[in-house]
């Protein structure tokens, strides 16, 4: 396919919005506990004072807790988080009528080869270009392995002619969040911060400890690499 002039530049009604970080969301554990119960927020906004911070920094988490002050306000089978860009769940990547009324042209499978995400390039035909990656929404599960293939695929994805890029799950919430937002973070130059605030204004997202964790080792990387060098 050819290549067009990326997408996603800003002035296209996807900017980022301002949140109040003087406020964070109360009881992470039990937000995240009753979102993967049932797929969907049913938690009422509840706010506290932010919590203490050891030598001036703040503790592991409670920096991804205060973006959640503005709950976001979908849940749906996809959302369009960036233009073209689409985060979803296995239910409309298993619809192939409903990726072709979308205008799909690539597929990203965060949960390839698990038990029911089961996906491949045979089941997309000409229609779409798949790519899995083999994640586990654990504890354990090493997903860095995978966040550079993962963002180039969308990047290209995204590049190539009427280029449209969905990248799903299970239920569109961890693995494939996670996928994303790395994304933002090593093609777009985005903080990890920036790209939750953009994420979280089109769909509800909960990326496992284990690969938030990852993604705050990952932007400390990035932005000492960049201090250094501007141009990485």
């Amino acid at each position: 396919q050819s290549e067009a002039a990326a997408t996603g530049a800003k002035g296209t009604g996807w900017q980022q919005h301002g949140t109040n970080s003087g406020l964070t969301p109360v009881n992470y554990t039990q937000l995240w506990s009753e979102v993967r119960r049932d797929g969907r927020r049913r938690v009422k906004s509840a706010y506290t004072e932010p919590a203490e911070e050891r030598d001036g920094r703040p503790c592991l988490f409670t920096s991804w807790r205060r973006f959640y002050v503005s709950f976001p306000r979908s849940c749906r089978h996809e959302d369009e988080v960036w233009p073209n860009l689409y985060l979803g769940d296995r239910a409309v990547a298993q619809n192939r009528k409903k990726l072709q009324k979308l205008g799909i042209t690539h597929v990203l499978n965060a949960a390839h080869s698990k038990q029911g995400s089961i996906g491949d390039q045979s089941f997309y035909g000409n229609t779409c270009v798949y790519f899995g990656v083999p994640a586990e929404d654990s504890d354990r599960f090493d997903l860095s392995q995978y966040l550079k293939a993962a963002s180039d695929f969308i990047h290209k994805g995204l590049k190539s002619k009427d280029g449209k890029v969905l990248v799903h799950c299970i239920m569109g919430m961890s693995r494939s969040a996670t996928l994303v937002l790395a994304y933002f973070m090593l093609r777009q130059r985005l903080r990890l911060g920036e790209a939750v605030r953009l994420v979280v204004q089109k769909r509800a997202i909960y990326p496992n400890r284990n690969f938030l964790s990852l993604l705050l080792k990952m932007d400390e990387q990035l932005t000492h690499k960049r201090r250094l060098c501007p141009l990485f």
